[in-house]
């Protein structure tokens, strides 16, 4: 499961719509503010956060 996947909500449809619109703007920004602090690529930040391992420190640092 990616990062940004929707965990389960109970409302209304227009509260859900707004939890919707705020997911999909993190999951835009997300990378783009990574890219602009690390010097990755798009490339090289989409497989980072749809990669489903978890790091230790040392791994992330290799």
């Amino acid at each position: 499961m990616s990062s940004c996947s929707p965990t389960r909500r109970r409302g209304q449809a227009s509260e859900l719509a707004l939890h919707v619109g705020r997911l999909v703007r993190i999951c835009v920004r997300s990378p783009e503010i990574l890219m602009r602090h690390t010097g990755r690529t798009s490339e090289q930040m989409t497989a980072d956060l749809e990669c489903e391992a978890a790091l230790d420190p040392q791994q992330a640092a290799e």
